[in-house]
């Protein structure tokens, strides 16, 4: 495959390494005059997803449909950590999954989940053969007994959600943040664009979860939720983390789903 694309962009491009089931690239293409960055996907679905993305956002160099790859300019972005984020980021990062959510411009065929019981019976059925599932059952369970009032609510959050919003997807570029990686977009709840985002880069804590929710409400459309329909978002969540990592070895991230998983119990325990 490097040799194709070597040949093809009139590079030698070098591999990066990164914690994904795609593959990536980057180098000097001479067919382009430019640095590029190349992203070849596993999965055609996803290629497709970020394809639709890309395509209206007018920044692909090449499509190259008979590999699930495309071509991009390398873009010199600066990564931004829990250690070097500060409040100007989180309120910035609201503003950006805001906008995201609230142009809703892309229309995606079969990827609106607009059934809350749909989507937990499919994240349930995942993990059927990890040793979780005894408890997952019996968590669902008590989510479907108020799953008609849910449904209800859940539908009305619906909007064309990033699908993996966080810090490892959020880059800043001069003095503003950029969007990255678009495999996962879907129609769901705007809430799920969060949770990962609030346990793994905010580390829950309340007073950044307050201030990034004060302006991501501030700039959409959206009304606040309930505590039971975020739990339900919480607990699919940890689903899909449970799911990814029985996949690929990613032992903090796989710690992060467990840790959501518990937060539901400890919830039900408790109410």
């Amino acid at each position: 495959m490097k040799r194709q694309l070597d040949e093809l962009l009139d590079a030698d491009l070098q591999k990066i390494n990164h914690i994904s089931e795609n593959k990536h690239y980057a180098g000097f293409s001479k067919k382009f005059n430019k640095e590029v960055f190349v992203k070849i996907f596993k999965d055609s679905l996803k290629y497709n997803l970020e394809y639709e993305v890309l395509k209206e956002q007018g920044t692909l160099l090449l499509n190259l449909q008979e590999y699930n790859a495309f071509v991009l300019e390398y873009e010199d972005y600066i990564p931004i950590t829990r250690e070097t984020m500060a409040d100007d980021d989180i309120i910035k990062a609201a503003k950006l999954i805001a906008k995201f959510h609230k142009d809703n411009w892309l229309m995606i065929k079969n990827e609106k989940e607009v059934s809350l019981e749909k989507v937990l019976e499919k994240n349930v059925t995942r993990i059927a053969d990890r040793r979780e599932y005894e408890k997952v059952c019996e968590i669902n369970s008590k989510l479907l007994k108020n799953i008609k009032v849910l449904e209800a609510e859940y539908e009305e959050t619906l909007v064309l959600i990033h699908g993996d919003f966080g810090l490892r997807n959020i880059m800043r570029k001069d003095d503003r943040l950029v969007l990255i990686d678009f495999e996962r977009v879907k129609y769901a709840s705007y809430y799920l664009d969060f949770i990962k985002y609030f346990y793994q880069d905010l580390n829950n804590d309340k007073s950044k979860i307050e201030l990034f929710l004060e302006h991501y409400y501030a700039h959409s459309f959206e009304k606040l939720i309930s505590k039971e329909l975020e739990i339900s978002l919480v607990f699919i969540s940890s689903l899909g983390i449970l799911n990814y990592t029985k996949r690929v070895n990613d032992k903090e991230f796989e710690r992060l789903g467990l840790r959501m998983l518990a937060d539901v119990d400890d919830y039900f325990r408790n109410n």
